[in-house]
């Protein structure tokens, strides 16, 4: 959505303006029969907490009138962090051919890490690394790994 506003004309974003106007018109309209709203404003509505005990001024684009999932849900953390791993450490990361290696850390660099496997250095990101369980070998199957 953001790109497609990027590429937009002026007339465009004035038109999608227009439009989101008359949307949020339509919605402080249908919030009149809500029972919480003490008060429309210009730009938000008092509302009562379901104990009466507190008012608030909430934008009309905040209030979820359709009742859609709002909830918020982190992403699950993906690879190693800098400071998780140590030089001597044995990790594990995917090669460009798909295959799964283990490999020696030599040296962590601010964005990427120094590994070694098969007498060759590779320089490779700490959000593609994996700490490994046992690494007897430094080559082995997708099968292996699970």
């Amino acid at each position: 959505m953001v790109q497609a506003l990027q590429e937009a004309s002026g007339f465009d974003i004035y038109r999608l303006l227009a439009a989101m106007g008359r949307t949020l018109l339509q919605r402080r309209r249908q919030c009149v029969a809500c029972r919480h709203c003490v008060e429309l404003r210009r730009k938000r509505v008092l509302v009562l907490d379901q104990s009466g005990a507190r008012r608030w001024l909430i934008d009309y684009a905040a209030i979820n009138l359709v009742g859609v999932d709002v909830a918020i849900r982190e992403q699950p953390a993906r690879g190693l962090g800098r400071h998780e791993v140590a030089v001597g450490d044995t990790v594990g990361s995917q090669g460009r051919a798909g295959r799964q290696r283990a490999r020696q850390v030599i040296r962590p660099n601010d964005k990427t890490v120094t590994l070694r496997c098969d007498g060759q250095n590779w320089r490779v990101g700490y959000g593609l690394l994996h700490r490994l369980v046992d690494s007897n070998s430094c080559e082995w199957s997708m099968a292996a790994r699970l």
